[in-house]
């Protein structure tokens, strides 16, 4: 290539025209597309954010209705178990006031069952000293002039007395039984009854013969368990060191007499 080739030649013409652009008109629709297209965005967009806040507000609103329900449901449990565990308390307080009323009712019965045999046997007991006493107590002379010969001739093995013997400690009501029954059975002794009781000792009211060793019967039938500790005209005191012997089946009086003969009492 040739360098004249190169250059302008000052004949050619030069082109200063503007470039081409396109109409005004076609600018204008162009922005509004645009425009109507990112309108159209925002809208779906905006369509969306709402669709969306609306499902979780049904969502929350479900929740808060079932939390409603299950407050309502455990309402009604706590209201059903209040009311079953008072119904539950007054059957419970009406079977223990009938459990009482029947055991006080047993109670009562036994009381009677027992207070009456007790007081029926106790009379008996009283007529049979009064009937001792009164059929082997020696009767008074009516006649003056022989009082002093009758009171003279008097044997001393027909008078009768009675005596309180009161034994320490105090015992089970079949052990005093059995010792009163045992005394009951010695020789010389008439009648005896159950006298007093508390916590401390107990009574046995003896109508006997008017002798000492009738007393001191009692005593020989377990001289190392019955221990006398006061003795008067009208009353012996004893202590009762055990029990043992009266819960073992007793042996004879009279065999027991033989060998508390030799023990005598102090006055």
């Amino acid at each position: 290539m040739r360098a004249n080739d190169l250059a302008i030649q000052p004949s050619s013409p030069v082109d200063d025209s503007p470039p081409d652009l396109p109409p005004a008109d076609e600018s204008v629709e162009a922005l509004e597309e645009a425009l109507e297209a990112a309108r159209l965005r925002l809208q779906r967009r905006l369509a969306d954010e709402i669709e969306h806040q609306r499902a979780e507000s049904d969502r929350l609103k479900k929740y808060c209705e079932q939390i409603r329900a299950e407050a309502i449901t455990m309402e009604e449990q706590a209201n059903e178990t209040a009311a079953r565990i008072v119904a539950e308390a007054r059957q419970t307080e009406a079977q223990i006031l009938d459990e009482a009323k029947r055991t006080v009712e047993a109670v009562q019965t036994r009381l009677r069952d027992g207070v009456g045999p007790l007081l029926e046997r106790a009379a008996t007991e009283i007529v049979a000293v009064q009937d001792a006493i009164g059929t082997r107590w020696p009767k008074p002379s009516t006649d003056q002039g022989s009082g002093a010969s009758a009171k003279n001739a008097l044997n001393p093995a027909d008078e009768r007395v009675v005596t309180r013997l009161i034994v320490r400690p105090s015992v089970a009501p079949d052990l005093r039984m059995r010792l009163k029954e045992r005394i009951a059975r010695l020789p010389g002794i008439d009648a005896a009854l159950l006298g007093a009781v508390d916590e401390e000792s107990f009574e046995i009211l003896l109508a006997h013969e008017h002798e000492p060793s009738v007393l001191d019967s009692i005593v020989g039938m377990a001289p190392e368990q019955l221990l006398v500790t006061v003795r008067h005209e009208d009353r012996l005191e004893l202590e009762l060191a055990g029990v043992e012997w009266l819960r073992s089946p007793g042996e004879d009086p009279l065999q027991g007499q033989e060998g508390g003969a030799a023990t005598s009492l102090a006055i």
